[in-house]
């Protein structure tokens, strides 16, 4: 896990090894470990290695090089230095992420007559590509993003894993391509303009929605999505296209015949991606809201946790917050009997931290408990973990999230199933308690595409509504394109695959990235396994909700494995504030200052006048409207941060 950056210049212009340092040194919490920078040419015998330690190089002629900041997790010795290179020069690579199943290919690597000089996954990435060349993709188990420069191929060969677990932000300006893991080591280099981009504002302003597309906040930085690679000719006169190597509706498994067939090929494929999850040479945790998910990872990781890594970390509140999860905790680690350890953030703290978490995250996020995970990382490294284990992505692939059951309802009427649909629907309303009226009329609501329904919830719920927002932004949000779902899923799985790979799990990766690396923390993901995913999105509407119960094929398999008072938990919180109350008291002059400020009212985004009866109306409870004013907050210290 680690920072990487590169600059290529394709008219063969001088790249300045200043700069590749300053784009090092700021992501230099990635990767507190160690540096290193490569000057490249197309001739191997001429690229040279440097340490960050040593004195910049005089001289100059080289058109490309590569930076690195290392966190040492697998061989923490020097030998995984980088960037690393093979064949004497004639491959070098800067590469953040894991290869977890690095051992499995190091052993068929070896079987094809190859030696190593490293223990590193590092090296078995090299090895693996050029053995296999670009489809070396295909064999690797894990979370990346990597530049390798080929003077065999004369090529620059870029990658980003199937999910997009690690970022990839870069830009092309006259000839010259610059890459780096977080877009704040970009804005470092002259040329690179921070000026904003309005469809991500109209996006966030109106529909919640962030890091949905290649397109940033920043006009001139873009994202190497999801599944994607570049294979760059070295004299390239423009920059090609993007293309996909890997799509989920190509690997889906062939669905379980029964019930119990999917409970073992569940479990099966969860148990292997835990432990594959666990190999490190350094100390190992696991994050715990107290919910289904991490819950899963805590209890399945716990009989090969070693002495030392038996460890969870959670963020606690007291008794009066109604969403605290401090019982759900206790009841977990009691029942696998692991250290606890646990930070409770407060309105205060979130005050003296935010302009730092705003810098963290590089782009406006979507509320207050991207803070609680902040927290939670920072607590794990204090007491001396190193990597992570948490349980994101499980809500997108089992359709976690209570909108999900309109979606449902949905899914049935369109297949011509009102029976199972009125069933399904009542069993929701039994558990949940919700209303017949707006049940009914949120039933209607998942036959729409995810921002339309964000939209029909905008314009029905007080606290939503987005009549404050400037009219031109409004309008743009409604012409941004909504991403392409496969027709070949069913209804349901259609919209899940929206949130998994363009919508709210882009998102959550963002923001875990970020804030697991600003404590220099490897954050692994068990649910991300690429085995499990696709056999997740194989599974019928049937096996995801069931008589009112989300996460049906879940809930079943781990049955046994953790606390009985935990897997039937109908609630959905993981990592919740007490926003709604800090907004209403400890934090109202704060939110007032902001939103009245000269720099708000010139932005021209917003009409602060209903912005201040909004929040008035926040305030003494009237409506809920804490996210849309956290929204507005949020982008103003924002533009103040990287804009002003």
């Amino acid at each position: 896990m680690c920072g990487i950056a590169g600059i290529i210049h394709f008219e063969k212009q001088p790249v300045s090894y200043n700069d590749l340092a300053v784009m090092a040194e700021s992501t230099i919490h990635r990767g507190p470990d160690g540096g290193g920078i490569a000057m490249l040419s197309e001739y191997p015998e001429l690229c040279r290695f440097f340490s960050t330690d040593e004195p910049a190089p005089s001289g100059g002629g080289y058109h490309a090089g590569f930076a690195h900041r290392r966190l040492s997790i697998i061989d923490t010795s020097p030998l995984g230095t980088q960037p690393m290179s093979l064949n004497l020069g004639e491959l070098w690579i800067t590469y953040n992420g894991e290869i977890f199943n690095y051992v499995e290919l190091r052993r068929e690597l070896e079987s094809r007559g190859r030696h190593f000089k490293t223990a590193t996954d590092t090296e078995v990435l090299l090895q693996a590509y050029d053995e296999w060349g670009i489809e070396c993709q295909e064999k690797f188990n894990g979370m990346w993003a990597f530049a390798i420069w080929d003077t065999r191929r004369r090529r620059l060969f870029i990658s980003r894993d199937r999910f997009g677990i690690k970022p990839f932000y870069y830009a092309y300006k006259r000839g010259r391509f610059v890459f780096a893991s977080e877009p704040k080591a970009l804005l470092r280099l002259e040329g690179i303009s921070s000026d904003p981009d309005e469809r991500a504002i109209a996006d966030y302003l109106v529909h919640s929605r962030v890091d949905c597309f290649e397109w940033t906040f920043f006009r001139d930085i873009k994202r190497l999505e999801p599944g994607c690679y570049f294979d760059i000719p070295f004299d390239a006169d423009t920059l090609p296209e993007p293309r996909r190597w890997w799509n989920l509706t190509d690997s889906l498994f062939e669905p379980p015949e029964s019930d119990n067939e999917c409970r073992e090929q569940f479990l099966e494929l969860f148990t292997s991606s835990v432990k594959l999850r666990l190999r490190s040479d350094v100390p190992i945790g696991t994050c715990l809201s107290g919910g289904l998910d991490s819950a899963s990872v805590v209890c399945v990781a716990r009989p090969w946790l070693q002495k030392g890594n038996q460890k969870t970390y959670s963020a606690v509140y007291d008794p009066s917050f109604d969403e605290d999860e401090t019982k759900y905790i206790d009841e977990i680690t009691g029942f696998i009997d692991v250290e606890s350890y646990r930070v409770k953030p407060t309105a205060e703290t979130l005050l003296e931290d935010i302009d730092e978490l705003i810098n963290v995250q590089d782009e406006p996020f979507g509320s207050t408990s991207q803070y609680a995970q902040y927290k939670v990382f920072q607590l794990a490294r204090r007491s001396g973990t190193t990597v992570t284990l948490d349980g994101q992505g499980a809500d997108e692939e089992l359709a976690g999230y209570h909108y999900m059951f309109p979606v449902h309802f949905a899914g049935l009427l369109k297949r011509l199933k009102p029976r199972e649909a009125w069933r399904e629907f009542s069993a929701y309303r039994n558990i949940t308690g919700v209303a017949l009226k707006p049940a009914f009329f949120s039933t209607l609501a998942g036959f729409l595409s995810h921002r339309s329904m964000i939209r029909w919830a905008n314009r029905y719920d007080p606290g939503r509504s987005v009549g404050w927002v400037n009219g031109e932004i409004i309008e743009r949000a409604k012409n941004i394109r909504e991403p392409e779902t496969p027709r070949s899923l069913e209804w349901l799985n259609r919209r899940l695959y929206e949130l998994f790979m363009r919508s709210s799990l882009p998102a959550l990766l963002r923001y875990e990235d970020r804030n697991s690396m600003a404590s220099s923390i490897e954050a692994r993901l068990p649910f991300m396994d690429h085995r499990l995913v696709s056999f997740l999105f194989s599974l019928s509407a049937h096996q995801k909700i069931r008589n009112g119960w989300t996460k049906y094929a879940m809930r079943e398999a781990v049955r046994g494995i953790m606390p009985e008072k935990i897997r039937p938990r109908t609630d959905k919180i993981g990592f919740a504030t007490p926003e709604a109350g800090w907004y209403r008291n400890e934090m109202l002059p704060y939110l007032r200052d902001v939103l009245n400020s000269s720099t708000a009212k010139r932005r021209g985004l917003y009409n602060i006048s209903k912005l201040n009866d909004l929040l008035d109306a926040n305030a003494s409870g009237k409506v809920d409207a804490g996210r849309a004013i956290w929204r507005v907050v949020n982008l103003e210290l924002w533009f103040r941060r990287f804009i002003d």
